[in-house]
């Protein structure tokens, strides 16, 4: 459900308009000749304007509003808030609870999902009735639970370019560095555009739009423009309509504001600073030296502009 825009109540940003710097692969880093406190956890990005800081309060509190039936929860649905699966070690983070995953593979090894456009998710809460909880099947041989992934500083990596990403590829290995890969290239449904994809866990999702609306959809059963359509295993349309009556898409635009549910979310993960390094002691010395013998201090670094001021990310 969307919220409508409200002043902003404090900026966490600190004084001053300075470049946010992170890298990507450790997290934050101090900017030289200027003092900061890296950001706690949940913190907005250092150097936020103030209309991108309410922004990010708005969208953060439609993370953590608790859904109802009324506004399209369910019928089947793994939390009731994105904060509710994204909070340790605060909002933004991990979950306390793992999702279910299920599915068969064959004599000849080859693994299936049950459902092609259900995929894997077997969802653990339903709305009463509870005529369209989720079973698992008997034949499922393989069982699996995820802890969902965290979001902290997943605005920088929305911003990174495509060409920037597609320039690393190396799935070869032809430099010798030990790192090898290709990109996922995927259809981003909020444009139609060939992407490279970044967000979940198969990288299936090029933007943090997308990103979100799809967790809204499958682990809140809630519908939008992006995902217009209920999926959850074994349920029969008809007896979908009777679980969930709410007409699909059920996130729509406020007339107030023109914003969805999940354009609140994209802001508040936009803007949602990546977690602040910790207190360098003789443990994360001996760290430093375990990434220099892999070759883990080799792997490029990737700049790209970032928000209205373009400004540098390393």
């Amino acid at each position: 459900m969307s919220r409508s825009l409200a002043p902003a109540e404090r900026w966490r940003g600190g004084a001053g308009w300075t470049s946010a710097l992170v890298v990507l692969a450790l997290g934050w880093v101090a900017v030289p000749g200027f003092a900061q406190v890296p950001p706690a956890p949940g913190d907005a990005l250092a150097g936020v304007t103030p209309d991108e800081f309410e922004l990010f309060n708005i969208g953060l509190e439609d993370f953590l509003e608790v859904e109802e039936p009324e506004e399209g929860l369910g019928p089947a649905y793994n939390g009731t808030s994105c904060g509710g699966c994204h909070n340790v070690p605060a909002v933004g983070g991990i979950s306390p609870v793992a999702e279910l995953r299920a599915g068969m593979v064959d004599a000849d090894g080859t693994y299936a999902d049950f459902d092609a456009d259900a995929g894997s998710l077997f969802q653990l809460f339903s709305i009463p009735s509870h005529g369209c909880q989720v079973v698992i099947p008997a034949e499922a041989n393989v069982i699996a639970r995820r802890v969902p992934i965290p979001v902290f500083g997943g605005g920088l990596v929305d911003a990174i370019p495509d060409d920037t990403l597609l320039a690393l590829e190396d799935p070869l290995d032809l430099d010798r560095d030990g790192v090898s890969g290709r990109a996922a290239i995927v259809q981003d449904l909020a444009t139609g555009d060939l992407r490279v994809g970044r967000f979940g866990w198969k990288a299936q999702h090029a933007s943090l739009l997308v990103f979100g609306a799809d967790a809204y959809l499958n682990e809140m059963g809630i519908t939008s423009d992006l995902f217009p359509r209920e999926q959850s295993f074994g349920i029969d349309p008809e007896l979908m309509r009777l679980c969930d009556p709410i007409p699909d898409p059920e996130d729509v635009a406020e007339r107030a504001t023109g914003r969805r549910g999940i354009d609140n979310f994209e802001s508040f993960m936009k803007f949602l600073a990546p977690v602040g390094r910790g207190a360098v002691d003789a443990q994360v010395l001996l760290g430093e030296q375990t990434f220099d013998a892999i070759g883990v201090r080799g792997v490029p670094r990737a700049s790209a502009p970032y928000g209205a001021q373009h400004e540098p990310l390393v």
